[in-house]
């Protein structure tokens, strides 16, 4: 079955009486057949689908309105004058899904041209480009009218209309199924929500007016229920609030540095290598990307960190990670098991979440603070969490760490792993970072200064490397 592919992404160019033009977007759900909005074709004298419109690859066919849903749902397929595809494809049906009525947010996409996409060409003229929209869809609103709210980042306003004019008809796609299409943008509800029209609402009577045009779109069967499983949320919620109870409450002076990462997710797979000295912010930095995500993109993410014993090695690593990628796989958590275990679940995982998640955007694994990865100390030794890393990555799947310039990476990586031929980027010096520095500085001296009882436990936690439980404080002091 086809996913989301620029090539089967239509505009749609109509004539009305009086001549009129209108433009919408739709999608090739299937051989000779595009999916629109019924509103933009309804009453057209002349329909033009163009497809990959202004492209050295352009190619356009007339159509007529083959079949129109059933009332309010402002669905329509089109169909294509026969032999009008100049590639005489065969293309695959798409697959149609139906959000259900969980306590769920989806993540979504959809490919049309709106209004605020309008270009100026190099010959003077006007053309729309490409607008491949990203956001979330609660699944509980919008009941009263059973259609559904897509929530997008909102587009500058514009003084002709709504800037989401010509949008109507664009597939929604979510978990590689077509969910819906694009009918209204309410003003009401901001330039951001967007109504979409259940594809689970369409299909008529079997034998029905526009029953054929049904079956070949593959409509005339019930549209599979997408949606995260029940653990998705609860678990995926639990890491994100682990990164926001380590993030700042706010990221500040890190424009240049959320800009190379945001071209990093969007470029090919890969790794990217943070290293900076203590105290430039290197945590707060992985932290808030981890708690607040890049749009489209999904983010596991691991924090070593020598001050918990739970957190500072390879198996600590391919748990947390086998619990995260599981979640964004949609399979059941990993359960306890055998030495090794969680390592080759985190391999096989991050496949399958690389899988699921590639029509949604890129996925970003972060692992933080490699220099303190105590693995290999440990009795017996362990793998390091960097030689867990895969040389050949998914694809899909992007890897950011972060480390101290020394002591570099760990004998065991392999010599042909890509990391070692990463160049570092170095992190500059947070000012915010560095006055926390100067705080605690001063506060240790302050303490050191005092009596002698202060400075044996400022020894003590020094010694213990790893830190002191509260009880081990209380036996010492």
């Amino acid at each position: 079955m086809a996913d989301l592919r620029a090539d089967r992404v239509a505009e749609v160019v109509v004539t009305r009486p009086g001549g009129a033009r209108l433009r919408g977007s739709g999608y090739l759900v299937a051989t000779g057949l595009v999916l629109t909005a019924a509103h933009v074709v309804g009453d057209a004298e002349k329909v033009t689908v163009r497809f990959n419109p202004d492209r050295s690859d352009e190619w356009s066919a007339p159509a007529r309105a083959g079949w129109f849903g059933p009332a309010r749902t402002d669905a329509a397929l089109l169909e294509l004058a026969p032999g009008a595809d100049p590639f005489a494809r065969q293309v695959e049906p798409v697959r149609f899904g139906a959000p259900g009525h969980d306590n769920a947010v989806l993540t979504c996409s959809a490919v049309g041209f709106p209004l605020f996409k309008m270009r100026r060409r190099p010959d003077g003229s006007l053309a729309r480009d490409a607008c491949h929209a990203w956001g979330h869809l609660p699944v509980l609103s919008n009941l009263r009218t059973d259609t559904l709210e897509f929530r997008v980042p909102p587009p500058e306003a514009t003084a002709q209309g709504s800037p989401w004019e010509g949008m109507s008809g664009a597939a929604v796609w979510a978990d590689g199924r077509v969910i819906g299409i694009v009918v209204e943008h309410h003003r009401a509800e901001g330039a951001g929500t967007l109504t979409v029209s259940r594809a689970d609402r369409w299909a008529g009577p079997p034998d029905g007016p526009g029953a054929e045009l049904l079956r070949r779109a593959g409509l005339d069967i019930p549209p599979e229920q997408v949606g995260p499983s029940t653990g998705d949320i609860r678990v995926a919620e639990g890491y994100r609030a682990q990164a926001r109870s380590i993030a700042p409450p706010e990221l500040l002076g890190r424009e240049e540095e959320l800009e190379a990462v945001l071209r990093f997710c969007a470029g090919p797979s890969g790794y990217q290598w943070w290293q900076a000295p203590p105290w430039h912010g290197k945590t707060a930095f992985t932290a808030w990307l981890a708690a607040h995500p890049p749009t489209g993109v999904a983010v596991a993410a691991f924090f070593v960190t020598r001050r918990d014993a739970t957190q500072c090695d390879s198996d600590a690593f391919a748990r947390a990670m086998a619990d995260q990628l599981a979640a964004l796989a949609g399979e059941p958590l990993v359960p306890a098991a055998a030495p090794g275990a969680h390592v080759r679940e985190w391999l096989r995982l991050l496949e399958a979440a690389a899988c699921r998640q590639r029509q949604r955007g890129p996925l970003l694994v972060i692992v933080d603070g490699l220099d303190e990865d105590l693995s290999q100390t440990a009795s017996p030794p362990r793998p390091s969490i960097a030689s867990l890393l895969p040389r050949r990555l998914p694809d899909g799947v992007r890897v950011l760490v972060t480390s101290r310039p020394l002591p570099g990476l760990p004998a065991d990586l392999p010599g042909d792993h890509p990391l070692r031929d990463c160049e570092p980027v170095m992190l500059a010096a947070s000012p915010n970072a560095t006055r926390l520095r100067h705080e605690a500085e001063y506060e240790l001296k302050g303490l050191v200064a005092e009596d002698a009882a202060e400075r044996q436990v400022v020894g003590l936690l020094a010694v213990a490397g790893e830190g002191l439980s509260r009880d081990e404080l209380c036996a010492l002091t």
